[in-house]
């Protein structure tokens, strides 16, 4: 029978075979047993419940698998599970987490997606990267980027590594053969002759005379290093700069270096500024006053008999009561002429002034002048002299009280 269109819904009987040809069905197909000899085509979807078995080749567009793929037998070729998003490759145990695995036992390459290691001829490897399974051979890279070589935790056996102050350990191995050279820290090959030594950036190569055994002994303004107990010789002097934090007046202070006494002497060099921070730019500070053609500068700044002292603080106001705001030591030449620049704060207003005083003896003249406030005044300014003192007051005006913040410029003529 040959080209015969089939309706819906035909049974054949199990009593014998049928045999057909060109044979075209458009609806629901029932079959025990079904052998093509020729080509298939399949117009729609082709849904298989049991195993399909090709002895053939397979040519196919597109291929979708939503579970498992196996290629050889129990996928010992080639496995691929969508469930655990494993892969294994010449393995049908990809255990669960592993991402990639290559050769029986997972041993030729494993990529581990839950530890994020990989091991090359290990399944289980102990660092970020293992090759070799052997401790006493192996090369491992660890997650901190430190390289061992014959041990799987290198730097295991140091106890006190310094990984901020003296850098980070990159490579633990047992021995090494150079044919060249090593260079140093300041990036030197060494001279022939020479030996190595430890400074504060690390190894650096150094030479010495060997006759020269005595040391050198170091002197504090004619006093033996260190100062308190036996003095002693020093082989390496090291000079460093130090910040005065603006305090203080010797320039060069000579210790025994904390980090090895016994051998190095600490040179320290500092001026007389104190400064914050680093770079070329950084502001400086002195901490003591500062004089300009003058010896003994009695404001933080004095220019001959001219200084200038700024101050900043708070009073608590209180009606009828004055707030002392400054005391200046005075005698009857000094001070003559004292200007203030004042500014102060009290709730939402602010005030700002002038204030000239003119010290006669006993007697402080004052006058207020250039007085300038956003909503209301706060203060009047009075002055007085008490014994050898000059006095300044802050008087609340009416309906002012509480906490007053106040600042000022201090200009005088001594």
């Amino acid at each position: 029978m040959a080209n015969i269109p089939l309706p819906s819904n035909i049974v054949f009987t199990r009593s014998g075979d049928s045999l057909f040809e060109n044979v075209t069905i458009w609806g629901n197909t029932n079959l025990n047993t079904l052998n093509v000899y020729g080509k298939s085509l399949f117009y729609e979807n082709a849904t298989f419940k049991k195993d399909v078995r090709i002895e053939g080749k397979l040519d196919l567009n597109f291929l979708l698998v939503r579970t498992r793929l196996d290629v050889g037998i129990g996928g010992t070729a080639l496995n691929i599970d969508t469930r655990t998003r494993n892969i294994g490759i010449f393995t049908s145990t990809s255990s669960d987490g592993t991402r990639l695995s290559f050769g029986p036992g997972e041993i030729a390459l494993n990529v581990d997606t839950r530890t994020e290691r990989i091991g090359i001829f290990t399944s289980t490897p102990q660092q970020k990267f293992q090759f070799n399974s052997e401790p006493d051979n192996t090369f491992v890279i660890t997650g901190f980027g430190t390289v061992g070589i014959n041990t799987i935790n290198p730097g295991e056996r140091l106890s006190n590594l310094d990984n901020s102050g003296q850098g980070k350990l990159s490579l633990e191995l047992d021995t090494v053969s150079i044919k060249r050279n090593i260079y140093d820290s300041a990036g030197s090959p060494g001279l022939n002759g020479s030996f190595l030594n430890r400074d504060a950036n690390g190894v650096r190569w150094v030479t010495f005379e060997p006759a020269f055994s005595e040391g050198i002994f170091i002197q504090d303004d004619g006093v033996d290093i260190p100062i308190a107990g036996t003095a002693q010789s020093f082989t390496i002097l090291n000079f460093t700069d130090i910040n005065s934090l603006g305090f203080g007046t010797d320039l060069i202070v000579p210790i025994p270096d904390p980090t090895n006494p016994t051998l190095i002497a600490r040179i320290q060099s500092q001026s007389y500024w104190g400064y914050v921070g680093i770079g070329s730019t950084v502001s400086i500070n002195r901490m003591s006053n500062v004089g300009i053609k003058t010896e003994i500068p009695r404001e933080p700044l004095q220019i001959i008999n001219y200084g200038i002292n700024p101050q900043i603080g708070t009073f608590f106001a209180s009606p009828g009561f004055n707030s002392l705001i400054d005391t200046v030591p005075i005698t009857s030449t000094d001070y003559k002429t004292i200007e203030y620049t004042l500014n102060f704060f009290h709730n939402s207003s602010m005030q700002t002034q002038k204030t000239l005083i003119f010290q006669n003896n006993s007697v402080a003249n004052s006058a207020e002048y250039g007085i300038m406030f956003d909503n209301n005044l706060i203060v009047k300014i009075t002055a007085d002299i008490s014994g050898s003192n000059l006095r300044l007051f802050a008087n609340p005006y009416t309906g002012v009280t509480g906490i007053v913040t106040y600042r000022f410029v201090r200009e005088g003529l001594m």
